[in-house]
């Protein structure tokens, strides 16, 4: 309580104080009294400046005692200005204006007024204010620090999946070894697996409808079509076949279009002997990249922009 009454009686006296600065800088003789008229244009008498002319004292007078005044147009005297950030003075309320001053802490208390905190302050020149360092309520990332914070997915590959790799803290899939799919590719191959009965092999092709694979992630392999409109021609021969278009997005399979789309960003051949005998396989998606690696299955850009991209990352194989 008694903590309280000081610092009340604290304020009333700084108020008091600046009550005289702003009225009471110079004591007005009384014969002076009535003799001047303040906002007449002329700064007569003992007036410390007139208001809106360049008659003004209270510049060289603030710098008598330190600090920054201005005029109070209501009786031409001078009083204190809150701030004048930038002027390398800290005064008023301003907690810091170090401009270029060779010790600048003279004229900056934001360390100290940190400790009342128990954070670190630092300077706002640009308004001789206090700027705290971590918002309240704000986690900051520090990618690399060992902790996984604000919007940081990892720090190390091992808080990644086991198909990923951690960058920059951000999870991404792995580039793989062109070099396992072969060898995959090879021990599959090397089984022997018996023939399936012809009329079970054409019930197979029978039941498969490619509208089913809607939905279907593509292989990371082929990520050259993670986002494209690609028509697949499936070629009975040299001449004849037809056209399924697909759309992908974020790698996904979203549409198939009977009869090709109209804007293709990919063509892909391939003939209808070996289409059958990747949806007939017991694992289309090893079937799949093979026939790509063997050139069974080949693709061509569509599009100026297409091109320009496919021929740059061939330089990179």
């Amino acid at each position: 309580m008694i903590k309280i009454k000081k610092t009340i009686i604290l304020l009333v006296l700084a108020a008091i104080l600046l009550c005289s600065l702003a009225y009471a800088q110079i004591i007005i003789p009384d014969a002076e009294k009535g003799k001047t008229t303040c906002g007449n244009g002329i700064r007569e008498g003992h007036e410390m400046c007139e208001p809106k002319t360049d008659d003004d004292l209270c510049e060289d007078a603030g710098k008598v005692l330190g600090i920054v005044m201005a005029c109070n147009a209501k009786d031409c005297t001078c009083v204190p200005v809150r701030m004048d950030c930038g002027n390398q003075i800290r005064e008023g309320t301003e907690f810091c204006d170090p401009g270029e001053k060779e010790t600048p802490e003279e004229n900056d208390f934001c360390g100290k007024l940190g400790e009342l905190f128990n954070e670190t302050f630092a300077c706002e020149s640009k308004k001789c204010l206090c700027k705290p360092e971590k918002a309240y309520g704000v986690i900051k990332s520090v990618c690399g620090d060992g902790n996984i914070t604000g919007t940081e997915e990892c720090e190390n590959s091992t808080d990644c999946r086991t198909d990923q790799i951690c960058t920059n803290c951000t999870c991404e899939i792995k580039e793989r070894d062109i070099s396992e799919i072969k060898e995959e590719v090879a021990n599959e191959t090397a089984k022997t697996e018996p023939a399936a009965p012809a009329k079970k092999e054409d019930n197979k092709k029978e039941g498969f409808d490619y509208h089913d694979l809607v939905g279907v992630t593509l292989p990371a392999e082929l990520k050259d079509f993670k986002e494209a409109n690609v028509n697949i021609h499936v070629m009975l021969d040299a001449k004849n076949g037809s056209i399924i278009g697909v759309a992908t997005s974020h790698g996904v399979v979203q549409e198939f279009v009977d009869n090709g789309v109209k804007s293709p960003s990919f063509d892909v051949y391939v003939k209808k002997s070996k289409a059958d005998e990747i949806v007939n396989s017991e694992n289309r998606t090893k079937s799949l990249l093979k026939a790509f690696e063997d050139g069974e299955i080949k693709y061509k850009p569509r599009g100026f922009f297409n091109r320009i991209i496919f021929w740059f990352k061939n330089l990179f194989k």
